[in-house]
């Protein structure tokens, strides 16, 4: 669906896809601010917001056009940002998250485009995380500032 969107308008929306504890499944039209500490205060204060609403995330889902930069390519620039690496491409990202953190999921759809402009896709690469994994391989994500909680003083 997402690869359809990004082939009949060109691009594709940051939006936000959240399930609440009351069952409704919310999509949220996101404009990202430029740098990280700004980001990680929106998305803190979505949460906040949808908790002074009552409620409360149960999982959520980002999907977001992005640069990509496959492995071999990051190992030889690593001081390069996707957005300025040579071999950079373009991609839908998707990253998702459920609200205890023992659950979540990557994926990654990158894509070149040809002579008209229209997307051209290439394999998938998605990496899921079932908590089983050791904590030292967790790192923190915007995702993860809907869930810091209020009274909790840490991220979910």
């Amino acid at each position: 669906m997402l690869s359809k969107l990004v082939g009949k308008f060109g691009g594709l929306p940051t939006t936000l896809f959240v399930l609440l504890d009351n069952g409704d499944r919310v999509l949220i039209p996101l404009s990202i601010p430029g740098t990280h500490e700004e980001k990680c205060a929106y998305f803190g204060l979505l949460g906040f917001s949808i908790l002074d609403l009552g409620r409360q995330v149960q999982e959520a889902i980002l999907v977001a056009e992005s640069w990509y930069v496959g492995k071999p390519e990051i190992d030889a620039h690593l001081e390069v940002a996707p957005s300025q690496h040579p071999n950079r491409k373009e991609a839908i990202s998707l990253v998702g998250r459920n609200s205890t953190g023992l659950q979540s999921v990557y994926a990654i759809q990158p894509f070149s485009r040809d002579a008209q402009n229209k997307p051209v896709f290439e394999p998938l690469e998605l990496d899921q995380f079932d908590g089983s994994a050791p904590t030292e391989y967790y790192s923190t994500g915007l995702l993860d500032y809907l869930f810091f909680h209020a009274g909790s003083g840490k991220l979910h």
